[in-house]
C-alpha cells in the first residue's frame, strides 16, 4: 500500500497547537492533542479523504483489529454461533432417532407442570376470595374507601433542563480543554459559584489543591484530574490558592461565557419558631413562596430550635414549592437549615438571554 505523507499545514498547525498549549500538559499529551487538532482541521477545510486514509492505515496496522474487522464484515463469527445453536430440525430428528415414547415424554413433562401451576393458582384464588367474605360478614363496619392519591406537583430536575438546550448543551465529560471551556461558565467573577455550577453538570470536577515549597513558598494550582489549569506562588497556602483562583476566571474568561447579576447580594432572612411546623404548614409554606416571589430573592435560615424533624417538615415543603435546601453548619449548635430559590443552571441562563433574549433574566443578569 502507498504511504500517505503529512502535508506541510499539517505540521504548521501542530506546531501552533503546541506552542499555545505546551504549559497545560506533558509533552506526550501535547503532541497526541496536536495532531488530532490538525487532522480535525484538515478534516474540515477539505482533506477529509487524506486525513481518512491516515487513520485507515493506523488500523490497518493493528492486526488483531483487521482481524475483527474482516470476520464481522464475512459473517464468521455469526455463522460460528448459528451453527452451534440446535434448530427445529435437529431436534426432531434427534427425538425421532431416540424413539416416540421419550419424545412423548418430553412433551407431557412441561404440560404437566402448567396444569398443577394452573390448579394451585385456582385454589388461591377460591382461599382469596373465601377470605375476602368471611371478613366482609364478621365485620360490622361500612367498607372503607381509600381516598384518592394527590400526585405531587413535579418541576424539571437539572438534567432535564440542560437536556433541553439546544445551542448549549453542554459535553457528557471533560476530556479536553474545549469541553471545559463548553461546559464552564462564569458566574459573578466569583470561583465558588464558578465551580458550584459546573459541579451540577456532573460532567468532571474541578479542584484546587496547595503545598509548601523549598525557600519558605507555597504553591497553589487549579486542577481538572491530573492537568494543572492555573498555579500561582505566596507567602503563605491560603495566599497561594487565592492566587490561583484570580489567575483561573482569568484565564477562562478569554474561551468562557460569562453571568453577571445585576441586583445585589442581600444578607439572607433568619426565621425564628413561633409555630409548630407539623400542625402549621401553611404558615411556613407562606414564608417560603413569599421570598420566591420578590425580585430579591434572600435565603431563608431557619433558627436552631426547629429539632430534627421539624427540619424534615420544612425540607419537605420546600421540596413541593422547588426550593433548594442544605445545612449551615456552625462550630457550636445545631446545624440550621438554609432554604433558597432553584435558580436554572448556568448554561440554561446564557442560552435564555443570548439567544432567546428572555426578558426576565435580562432583569436579573448581564451576559
Amino acid at each position: 500500500m502507498a504511504s500517505t505523507t503529512l502535508p506541510d499545514c499539517h505540521w504548521e498547525l501542530c506546531h501552533r497547537f503546541m506552542a499555545r498549549y505546551q504549559h497545560l500538559f506533558r509533552e506526550g499529551q501535547v503532541a497526541t492533542l496536536a495532531h488530532f487538532f490538525a487532522n480535525t482541521q484538515l478534516a474540515i477545510s477539505g482533506h477529509a479523504h487524506q486525513t481518512g486514509q491516515l487513520l485507515l492505515e493506523l488500523v490497518r496496522d493493528q492486526a488483531e483489529v483487521k482481524l475483527e474487522v474482516e470476520n464481522v464484515e464475512n459473517g464468521v463469527g455469526e455463522e460460528a454461533e448459528l451453527e452451534s445453536v440446535p434448530t427445529e430440525v435437529t431436534i426432531k430428528q434427534e427425538a425421532s432417532e431416540d424413539g416416540e415414547c421419550a419424545a412423548r415424554k418430553e412433551l407431557e413433562e412441561p404440560a404437566g407442570v402448567v396444569v398443577e401451576l394452573s390448579k394451585s393458582t385456582q385454589i388461591a384464588t377460591e382461599n382469596a376470595e373465601i377470605t375476602s367474605m368471611e371478613v366482609s360478614s364478621n365485620s360490622n363496619d361500612p367498607p372503607m374507601i381509600k381516598p384518592p392519591q394527590m400526585e405531587p406537583t413535579r418541576h424539571d430536575s437539572d438534567a432535564e433542563i440542560i437536556a433541553k438546550l439546544t445551542f448549549f448543551k453542554p459535553s457528557q465529560y471533560i476530556r479536553s480543554l474545549e469541553n471545559l471551556y463548553r461546559n464552564l461558565v462564569i458566574f459573578d467573577t466569583d470561583f465558588d459559584k464558578t465551580i458550584n455550577e459546573l459541579n451540577r453538570l456532573g460532567s468532571g470536577t474541578l479542584f484546587i489543591a496547595g503545598h509548601e515549597l523549598q525557600a519558605g513558598q507555597c504553591r497553589g494550582m487549579v486542577c481538572l484530574r491530573e492537568t494543572v489549569l492555573a498555579d500561582a506562588c505566596g507567602i503563605t497556602v491560603q495566599q497561594a490558592k487565592g492566587k490561583a483562583k484570580e489567575e483561573f476566571l482569568r484565564n477562562m474568561k478569554a474561551f468562557c461565557y460569562q453571568i453577571v447579576s445585576k441586583n445585589p447580594t442581600l444578607p439572607p432572612i433568619q426565621i425564628a419558631r413561633l409555630w409548630d411546623p407539623a400542625t402549621n404548614i401553611e404558615y411556613y409554606k407562606s414564608i417560603m413562596q413569599k421570598s420566591t416571589e420578590e425580585k430579591t430573592q434572600r435565603e431563608l435560615i431557619f433558627s436552631e430550635e426547629f429539632t430534627e424533624n421539624e427540619q424534615d417538615i420544612l425540607k419537605r415543603i420546600a421540596c413541593g414549592l422547588n426550593l433548594e435546601t442544605s445545612c449551615v453548619r456552625r462550630a457550636h449548635g445545631r446545624p440550621q437549615l438554609k432554604v433558597r430559590a432553584r435558580a436554572a443552571p448556568a448554561l440554561a441562563i446564557v442560552e435564555q438571554i443570548v439567544v432567546h433574549n428572555d426578558p426576565k433574566l435580562n432583569e436579573q443578569y448581564d451576559a
